[in-house]
């Protein structure tokens, strides 16, 4: 029996997390697992150099002056980020790599002339470590990560944006499409100066090879902390699921807490959840220190061996 166990938990103890989970499954069953780390932002991998885009961010304008700094001195990086708390739709992103205002229309409208006529940018990828737009009803500009609406919306910018936007569309608007929010919104506005988006799951799993691993593995366990709906448009688990599915392999969730109904967990393709903390919502229900961390999740890999691994119980460890 191979296990594959994949996904992140607190940073920066993703695989640790995943190793506790390893000996409690190989406590109680004779099993091979694997543990993989896979998630977005600190977990994020790539051979190239990555400029990072905090969830914590308040403006977009570091990851451009960053990433403008790299071109210069040579270097073709990636952006990588997801759903940040704040968001400037990617306006101070272009702001830094064109070294421009974007106060006035006009003004945004220069400063993404300069930045299209940069050839560089058009090598550049953003990793989209969320599937929401920057525009549209729930998009970045529109929602927080949890979905409730954004009272602090400034409308002026979003009218700009959505100005700049619909005048320089081809055959698709891009603030629309799936991943353009992520990254503050950065990544709608690289890709609007010719630039490209890439979910952050399909770049990880053709680094990770991921596909040649699961045709190894009869089972897939996937971490992920939270299990909440619509928390769960900002992971990477949808990435994992759909490649279980391709293989035809039963998913099992460890998670720390959920509210997933029976519909939901089907809908993502999860056919099993180990929360760690039945009945808890986050963020109270985080362990107090890392070692009962690892306890309880040793304790959820027995739990889960038990349900979904099949033979006798295990007496060699």
């Amino acid at each position: 029996m191979r296990v594959l166990i994949v996904g992140h938990w607190f940073a920066p103890r993703a695989l640790p997390a995943l190793e506790a989970v390893a000996r409690g499954i190989q406590r109680v069953r004779d099993a091979a697992c694997e543990p993989i780390v896979f998630g977005p932002g600190p977990f994020v991998t790539s051979d190239r150099l990555i400029v990072r885009v905090p969830d914590s961010a308040t403006s977009t304008r570091d990851a451009g002056r960053e990433l403008r700094r790299l071109l210069d001195q040579g270097d073709t990086p990636v952006l990588e980020g997801g759903h940040t708390s704040c968001t400037d739709g990617g306006s101070e992103f272009l702001s830094a790599i064109t070294s421009l205002p974007v106060d006035t229309y006009e003004q945004m409208e220069q400063a993404l002339h300069c930045a299209q006529s940069d050839r560089r940018l058009r090598e550049v990828v953003a990793l989209a470590s969320t599937r929401r737009s920057l525009l549209g009803f729930t998009s970045v500009l529109s929602t927080h990560a949890d979905g409730t609406a954004r009272h602090d919306q400034n409308l002026g910018l979003s009218s700009r944006l959505t100005r700049l936007f619909a005048t320089h569309r081809d055959t698709t608007d891009v603030s629309r499409l799936e991943g353009s929010g992520a990254a503050g919104g950065a990544a709608g506005m690289l890709a609007l100066c010719g630039g490209s988006i890439v979910p952050t799951g399909e770049a990880l799993a053709r680094t990770l090879n991921l596909d040649h691993r699961m045709e190894q593995a009869d089972l897939v366990v996937i971490l992920e902390p939270y299990a909440h709906d619509p928390l769960l448009h900002d992971t990477l688990i949808d990435t994992l699921t759909d490649h279980a599915g391709c293989h035809a392999l039963p998913v099992v969730l460890v998670c720390e807490s959920t509210t997933l109904s029976a519909p939901e967990k089907a809908q993502w393709g999860i056919h099993g959840i180990i929360d760690t903390h039945p009945g808890a919502l986050m963020p109270t229900c985080i362990a107090e220190n890392e070692q009962d961390d690892y306890e309880m999740l040793e304790a959820a890999g027995m739990r889960m061996a038990r349900t979904w691994i099949p033979g006798v119980e295990n007496t060699t460890i």
